[in-house]
């Protein structure tokens, strides 16, 4: 995780000292104009980059809680057993909510990202 985060702040950092030493050829408007485009890039990178941490996350804690509800045993009557049906349906109905919420989220950005291009 370090390694990835290092890795877009090392980027962006070049872009921006690139930026910086060009600005002697660039009007003031056209230097603030390409510092916010940069910046708002950062942000989005970052952004991509701590979502896509959050999703390995959430998958992980969830692969675990199953483990932890196959592996554990819960009753004589393994068919019956309302609280494990009741688990699988809440963890079920938690994920579809994230994950359509997740993927709102990327579509949002990607408009967003798209807009700031034709701009």
């Amino acid at each position: 995780m370090i390694d990835e985060l290092e890795r877009i702040n090392l980027r962006f950092f070049e872009l921006f000292g690139e930026l910086y030493e060009n600005v002697e050829f660039l009007s003031n408007e056209s230097y603030k104009y390409m510092e916010q485009v940069l910046f708002n890039q950062y942000k989005t990178e970052v952004e991509k980059f701590l979502l896509d941490k959050q999703l390995d996350d959430e998958k992980e804690i969830y692969e675990l809680k199953k483990r932890v509800k196959n592996l554990v045993p819960s009753g004589i009557l393994f068919f019956k057993n309302e609280a494990k049906i009741l688990t699988n349906k809440k963890l079920k109905k938690e994920f579809e909510k994230y994950f359509a919420d997740f993927k709102s989220f990327l579509n949002s950005a990607d408009n967003h990202k798209e807009e700031q291009e034709q701009k």
